[in-house]
């Protein structure tokens, strides 16, 4: 339906229904012709592609999901070794300062012999 033929049926509509009974028909009209109104077929199949789109998402993020927990996985890998690492140059640190205070107890205290 043309906006021609849209208003040549409201016309009539007016004539022999009055202006109110002739606006609430045409308002019940798609505004643009029926070639423009969706059927249930048209939406079955834009649900199927909505349907896919969304699956397609969900498998991207998913495979996100689990490239994420690799990489936590790796820096936990890495702060272990670091962490592990740390701890043995602190005892190794440690070890030798208590070697070295023990030479130095012992050198004062074989000084102290001698000139005691």
């Amino acid at each position: 339906m043309d906006e021609r033929q849209r208003y040549q049926l409201h016309q009539s509509l007016e004539t022999h229904l009055g202006p109110e009974s002739a606006a609430t028909l045409m308002a019940y009209l798609p505004p643009v012709g029926w070639a423009d109104v969706a059927t249930k077929h048209d939406l079955v199949a834009l649900e199927q592609r909505l349907d896919l789109r969304f699956e397609g998402i969900g498998h991207r993020f998913t495979a996100e999901i689990a490239d994420v927990r690799t990489e936590i996985a790796d820096v936990r890998t890495e702060i272990h070794a670091t962490v592990r690492t740390m701890t043995l140059t602190i005892i190794g640190a440690t070890a030798a300062i208590v070697g070295a205070a023990a030479g130095i107890v012992t050198g004062i205290a074989a000084l102290t012999n001698l000139f005691g």
